[in-house]
């Protein structure tokens, strides 16, 4: 795929995403942090304040400045008010500032970074040690390993030192593997693009004060050790995935590794065992796939998972569910999967293992880690600042695993289908549009369409339902045109709004007048429209219907929200980095009065 398809595929992923988010969850929480955090873990604990309805749940995080600030590790605290608070209002998803909020109990979550402690470089990685969550290991774009006690740290640092408990010397280059020994308390191993596995204890003496070597040296990877992990009930057995597309299999008391495994075609970048089943190692590759061993035969893998559209770069057995596993890669998703539900025959479409897809990062998953205290919660982080913590509801469809399928599948549209929206007014009536060129409407008790209508002549990209009006649709399409619905009719559009110059892949009532909509394309613009202005009659020149155009973008616009707490205002973002915040002028609103005034 091209850059341009990929970037357009990307917002049309984020436009579905935000406008169904309050469906698929129970609980988002988006924050926008100052700088990306490549590394992310939920910390152990969790506690519950007597007489308030929040939970108080603390992780790890770590900053890449690129060099234009110190750069710091810290321990952030997340409140998430409980769903069951009788004051939650699912209306308070604001889906022009999701970056900010959440929805669900989020609505009015925080966080807090309770200690910064600086960093020599980006952190690329930083665990807790499970015996002791005080003590974290940590690392970033130099040899040396970092080891800090936090409880020794104030909570904002007072000058730029750093000030590491321990350094572990060992490596010759950086790199991201890093794994706590669950079984032997301070035991670490960590891989490094030096081809290398160091494995260390950090309770031996030091030979110099406040450093340590390590204990042994494991090389057998041909190129990058790209990532190292304890077994997690075997205290002497460890895996490590690399560069020459391998797993090993080691014993610390050996320096020669006892299986080699082949099953990838290129590098592989992430291995997790599970602790449920002993035998389960899954790994995940630049392949875009996910794969599924078992170490008393690795001539093959058992399964891959298929339905990454990108290299892979993280996979992590859930700690509650053995059947239950995520990755995360450059595709921008994290994805869930069963794999008790993987069938024998080839299917099209979604695999039926895949249980889960969470579509709302718009750039590379850099870390996520699964919530030790809550079994469906994910935090993931990615490289554009953003955090991402969802919780989704586990109460529907239960199997005997206690996971969920999806309510309904409805299939009807050939080809993609561009965009799907909710009425506003009837709880079981959605439409949907694509790439047939159709508008359907679908009532959710049924997975037949109940009504198909043909407007336009190329792909339709968006709709929206008039919240004051119900039996008003707007599509958008890449003919250029607004087409203008009644449901009661849908033989022919009631009216065709003309005045785009390119594809429309946007369109919204105004939530505050039942005429006004809006909408915007890659023409660069945004226009909004008042449908109560529409003369019968043709006319040459800006058709009287067009109330406003917003002409301040550079390239197309991406997507647009109307400010539901004032009535003219707009923000508009666009392919270039650009955001715009703006207000409909009065004399577009009210011209008779304008020039009276005058």
């Amino acid at each position: 795929m091209s850059d341009a398809g990929s970037v357009e595929e990307t917002t049309r992923e984020q436009r579905l995403w935000k406008k169904n988010v309050m469906y698929l969850y129970d609980t988002v929480v988006t924050k926008e942090l100052i700088w990306p955090s490549l590394t992310v873990q939920w910390m152990p604990d969790v506690t519950k304040p007597e007489g308030s309805d929040v939970s108080v749940h603390r992780m790890l995080l770590g900053t890449h400045t690129a060099g234009e600030d110190p750069n710091q590790l810290m321990i952030s605290k997340m409140t998430i008010p409980s769903a069951d608070d009788p004051q939650f209002d699912a209306s308070k998803w604001d889906s022009e500032r999701e970056e900010f909020g959440g929805y669900g109990a989020a609505s009015s979550a925080k966080l807090e970074h309770e200690i910064r402690i600086n960093h020599p470089g980006e952190v690329h990685r930083a665990r807790y040690m499970p015996h002791n969550p005080i003590i974290i290991a940590s690392r970033g774009p130099f040899d040396d390993i970092f080891i800090f006690d936090y409880t020794k740290h104030p909570s904002e640092p007072h000058d730029n030192k750093v000030r590491a408990q321990l350094t572990l010397k060992g490596h010759e280059g950086e790199g991201y593997g890093m794994s706590w020994s669950t079984t032997r308390e301070g035991f670490l191993i960590t891989a490094g693009y030096d081809g290398t596995i160091c494995l260390w204890d950090i309770n031996k003496n030091q030979n110099i004060a406040g450093q340590i070597t390590q204990e042994t040296k494991f090389k057998g990877h041909e190129g990058n050790v790209e990532d190292a992990a304890f077994h997690p009930l075997h205290q002497f057995m460890f895996g490590s995935v690399g560069e020459n597309k391998t797993l090993k299999l080691w014993d610390t008391r050996d320096t020669m590794p006892k299986l080699t495994a082949c099953g990838h075609s290129a590098q592989v970048n992430c291995l997790s065992f599970n602790a449920h089943s002993e035998f389960l190692i899954a790994t995940g590759s630049m392949d875009k796939t996910v794969a599924l061993w078992d170490i008393r035969n690795v001539r093959r893998p058992v399964y891959s998972l298929k339905h990454h559209e990108d290299e892979v770069f993280q996979v992590m057995f859930s700690p509650h569910f053995e059947t239950v596993l995520a990755s995360s890669g450059s595709d921008d998703r994290v994805i869930v999967w069963d794999i008790s539900r993987i069938q024998d025959s080839e299917c099209s479409g979604t695999p039926p293992e895949v249980m889960f897809i969470h579509g709302g990062h718009a750039g590379k998953v850099a870390d996520f880690s699964w919530n030790p205290n809550q079994p469906w919660m994910i935090c993931s982080s990615d490289e554009y600042n953003k955090l991402h913590i969802c919780l989704w509801d586990i109460n529907k469809n239960q199997n005997i695993a206690g996971q969920i399928t999806q309510e309904n599948k409805f299939k009807g549209h050939e080809g993609n289908v561009e965009d799907a929206a909710f009425h506003p007014l009837h709880q079981f009536m959605f439409g949907s549009v694509g790439e047939d060129k159709t508008l359907k409407l679908w009532d959710t008790r049924d997975t037949m369409p109940k009504l198909t209508a043909c407007g336009h002549s190329a792909q339709v990209n968006c709709l929206s339902f008039n919240a004051h009006s119900e039996f008003l649709i707007a599509t958008g399409s890449m003919d250029k045109t607004v087409a203008l619905w009644d449901i009661r009719n849908v033989r022919r559009p009631v009216y065709s709004l003309k005045h785009h110059e390119d594809e429309v892949f946007q369109v919204m009532f105004s939530p505050h007048f039942e005429t006004v909509l809006a909408s915007s394309g890659s023409d660069d613009r945004v226009i909004v429209w008042d449908i109560s202005r529409i003369q019968d009659s043709e006319c040459s020149g800006t058709p009287p219907e067009v109330m406003f155009i917003h002409g301040g973008h550079a390239g197309k616009v991406a997507d647009f929200s109307w400010n539901p707490n004032q009535p003219w205002m707009i923000c508009s973002s666009d392919e270039y980095n650009k955001l715009h915040t703006w207000e409909v002028s009065r004399n577009a609103i009210w011209p008779e009065r304008s020039e009276t005034e005058q």
